[in-house]
Formats: structure tokens, sequence, C-alpha cells
């Protein structure tokens, strides 16, 4: 998924911010105008273009359906609860190597 893909489909409403950083990854930040539906807030990471990693910051964790460990050979995704009603997300490619030791450390887990 690239860049223009990831706005496109995350059609809520919000603002963004875009930024590189000096290891190539494109970090696109995601603020709702409204934090009611859900999502307080989710952070896309690109590199070479393509969507590497999800992370969001999530007021309702019934909107990850399914286990919250999930191992497959193309992604990790972990959805940690925190305090009260809240979660943190995460999906992370397994291939990217910028990403490498922390889907170590996930695996770990």
């Amino acid at each position: 998924m690239s860049a223009s893909q990831v706005r496109d489909n995350f059609a809520r409403p919000g603002s963004w911010e875009v930024q590189t950083s000096p290891d190539g990854l494109l970090h696109m930040g995601w603020t709702p105008i409204d934090a009611a539906d859900g999502v307080q807030s989710a952070h896309f990471e690109l590199h070479e273009g393509l969507l590497v990693a999800v992370r969001a910051s999530l007021a309702d964790p019934s909107l990850v359906v399914g286990d919250p460990h999930i191992e497959l050979p193309e992604l990790v995704r972990v959805l940690d609860l925190g305090a009260g009603d809240t979660a943190d997300f995460t999906l992370i490619a397994r291939n990217c190597p910028l990403h490498a030791a922390e889907v170590t450390a996930l695996l770990a887990h």
C-alpha cells in the first residue's frame, strides 16, 4: 500500500502530518477531529514506498477483531490492552529490515 492509498483508505475525519526519518522511513501521523469513534491516533510507516507498520491508540479495543497476538509469515499483529478501555495496536511487516529488531522482540513475547 502506498502513501496515497493509506490516506484514501483511512477515510476518517482528522489531520495528517508527514515526515521522513534519516533511516528512510516515511512517517504518516493521523490525529482525529473527534476521538469518539474509537481511534485516538494512528501512525503509518512506509519504507521504499510500501506500508510496513501501523500503530494506533484505540479508545475502543473492540475495533480489533480476533486474537490480540497474531504471528503470520508476513506480519506480526499485537493488541496491548492498557488501563481501562484503551489499547495500543501494532501491525508490522516481518520482511522490513528497519523493523527486524522490533519484530524479533514481539515474537519473543
